[in-house]
C-alpha cells in the first residue's frame, strides 16, 4: 500500500473511531494492525502515530458539535451540570488528558460530548486532546506492535488474527462505553470523597 493512502487510512479510521458518539473502537491497535500488514519500519511508526493522534484529536469536534446540537435534552443531565461547574478548572482539563490517554476506557468521548452541551471553550479542548491523542498513540502503537504478534500466535489455536483481535476489542470497548456512560458520576464522586458541596 502506497505511504500516502496507508496515513489516510490510519487517520480515516481514528478519527471515525473517535467521532462516534458512545463507542470505544481501538482506533490504535487498527491502525498497528494496518501497519503489521504492509509497513511496521520506524518511520512508518512514526507517521502512524502523527496520523491516529491528528485524526483522533479532530475528530472530537465532531462529538462537540453533537454535544452542542443536543444540549436542550442533555440541559438536566447531572454529569452534564457536573462538566459546566468545573470546566473552569485546572483539574478539567487534567482529568480530560489523562482520561484521553487511558487505554480501553473511551471516557473522554463523553467528556467532549457533554462539554458540548456545557459550551466548555473548543479551542482550548482542542489543545490538551490533540497533546494527550499523540501521547496516547505514542505509547499504545509500539506497545500493540510488539503485544499483536504474541497475542495472536498464542490464540492461533482458535483461528483468530489480528484483524479478528482488533473487532472483539472494539466491541468490547463499545459496550464499555455504554456502562461508564450510564453511571451517575456525581453521586459515586461524592460516595468516593472527591466531590463535596452542592
Amino acid at each position: 500500500m502506497d505511504l500516502l493512502y496507508l496515513m489516510l487510512a490510519i487517520f480515516t479510521v481514528s478519527f471515525l473511531a473517535n467521532a462516534t458518539p458512545f463507542t470505544g473502537v481501538s482506533y490504535t491497535l487498527i491502525a498497528t494492525t494496518l501497519l503489521i500488514r504492509f509497513d511496521a519500519s520506524p518511520p512508518m511508526v512514526a507517521l502512524a502515530i502523527v496520523a491516529s493522534g491528528v485524526g483522533a484529536a479532530v475528530s472530537k469536534n465532531v462529538m462537540y458539535g453533537a454535544g452542542a446540537a443536543m444540549e436542550r435534552w442533555l440541559g438536566r443531565n447531572r454529569n452534564v451540570g457536573l462538566l459546566r461547574r468545573f470546566s473552569g478548572s485546572r483539574y478539567f482539563y487534567l482529568a480530560l488528558v489523562i482520561l484521553a490517554i487511558l487505554p480501553g476506557f473511551p471516557v473522554e468521548d463523553y467528556m467532549y460530548f457533554g462539554s458540548g452541551a456545557a459550551r466548555v471553550p473548543l479551542l482550548k479542548l482542542n489543545a490538551y486532546m490533540l497533546a494527550a491523542k499523540l501521547i496516547k498513540s505514542a505509547v499504545e502503537i509500539p506497545v500493540e506492535l510488539m503485544g499483536i504478534g504474541l497475542v495472536s500466535d498464542y490464540l492461533s489455536f482458535l483461528g483468530l488474527t489480528p484483524f479478528d483481535l482488533g473487532i472483539i476489542s472494539s466491541v468490547a470497548f463499545v459496550l464499555l462505553g455504554l456502562v461508564i456512560f450510564k453511571l451517575d458520576w456525581e453521586s459515586l464522586l461524592r460516595r468516593l470523597g472527591l466531590l463535596r458541596g452542592p
